[in-house]
């Protein structure tokens, strides 16, 4: 934080690149149970947008949308694009969602936890880092244990190489004196969030494109970037992700070689606030349908690409995403649950049969899109 005199403060980033002989150096390790060896190691970006439905991403960030097309129509284009139809929420509220698509568990495994994500690609050798607007530590949902329902956080090895959350624990970001899920301040508010007069949304983007320039072409790299602008009542705020958004995704002025990388945008589960989501059944289907986009490279495998485009029109849940994430670093770490509790398919590796949502890990509560 840079202060002069009266003025508010701002935020000066540096990211530091990790020296390459410091690095966990494990990327010959042996590929997983699936056949995953033959496919190239990729970058993958992680784009998560807490609630937003696949019908406000389509209303909302209309310059993102536009971007995307383009990379699915351009003769010229170096990456195919997916968008996951029927997407399905596996749980009411962000928790049972995320800490399906992060650590592959479900409700039912009550006080289970296992490593996340992006500790299981840092032990494979990728270079890691996320972003987060809440100022919480979200890694204590999936890694620590429950004791009387309080989650208490367990000791490990670091999971991350780089990150960016404490800038953001700050004044407006976490008002002073306000709960900081009100509606008028905080990481939920329905007025722009900004801090160093700058949305905090731009903070998070601006970083992550740093960390990508610094390390592609260099080593793999993992990066899990979370934002909060879908998460209120008005449904307007999350048009402030959209030219900055679109121009991360746009090739043109884009950092990520999308030849190399894998890009996902996705959701925990659709708008939970506002008189559709309260009233109508057509909010039940909002809530339940969340955003799921891949951008892949046009490299890939033609088989495994046949199967992933078969799978935008059927079923799928954020144990699949899981499994297919942790298939494009060739992540080989078993489930906390052993091979039974695998609840998700690699959908670049395992087709993808019609199924209910009991066959897709999904709670019947939420079960919607069947």
């Amino acid at each position: 934080m840079v202060f002069c005199g009266n003025a508010e403060p701002k935020i000066v980033n540096r990211l530091a690149p990790i020296a390459a002989d410091s690095l966990n150096s494990t990327l010959s390790r042996p590929a997983s149970s699936l056949n995953v060896s033959s496919r190239p190691l990729l970058n993958v970006v992680t784009l998560f947008i807490d609630s937003v439905s696949r019908a406000q991403f389509h209303r909302r960030l209309p310059r993102t949308k536009k971007v995307l097309e383009a990379i699915a129509t351009a003769q010229d284009s170096k990456a195919d694009l997916y968008e996951f139809e029927r997407y399905h929420a596996v749980g009411f509220n962000t928790l049972p969602n995320t800490r399906a698509l992060w650590a592959g568990l479900d409700e039912k495994d009550g006080n289970v936890t296992g490593p996340p994500i992006w500790e299981q690609y840092r032990k494979a050798g990728y270079v890691t880092a996320r972003a987060d607007p809440m100022c919480q530590d979200w890694e204590m949902y999936y890694e620590g244990a429950r004791r009387q329902g309080e989650v208490v956080r367990a000791a490990s090895e670091a999971a991350l190489d780089h990150e960016y959350i404490a800038p953001l624990c700050f004044p407006p970001t976490l008002p002073v004196g306000k709960h900081m899920s009100g509606n008028f301040a905080g990481s939920t508010s329905i007025k722009a969030r900004c801090v160093s007069d700058t949305h905090v949304g731009w903070h998070l983007l601006d970083w992550g494109s740093d960390f990508i320039r610094h390390y592609d072409g260099k080593r793999p790299f993992y990066l899990n970037e979370a934002f909060m602008e879908g998460h209120e009542g008005s449904m307007e705020v999350l048009r402030t992700l959209d030219s900055r958004l679109a121009a991360l995704l746009d090739p043109a002025t884009s950092p990520i070689d999308f030849e190399t990388t894998v890009v996902v945008l996705i959701s925990d589960h659709g708008p939970l606030m506002g008189l559709n989501q309260a009233f109508l059944r057509s909010g039940a289907f909002e809530a339940a349908n969340p955003m799921s986009i891949m951008v892949l490279p046009s490299s890939l495998l033609e088989a495994g690409k046949e199967r992933l485009r078969s799978a935008t029109r059927k079923l799928v849940s954020a144990h699949d995403m899981y499994e297919t994430m942790r298939g494009f670093g060739r992540v080989a770490a078993s489930s906390p649950l052993g091979d039974a509790g695998r609840r998700g398919v690699d959908l670049l590796q395992e087709d993808l049969n019609h199924r209910s949502c009991d066959d897709a890990g999904i709670s019947l509560i939420a079960c919607r899109c069947h």
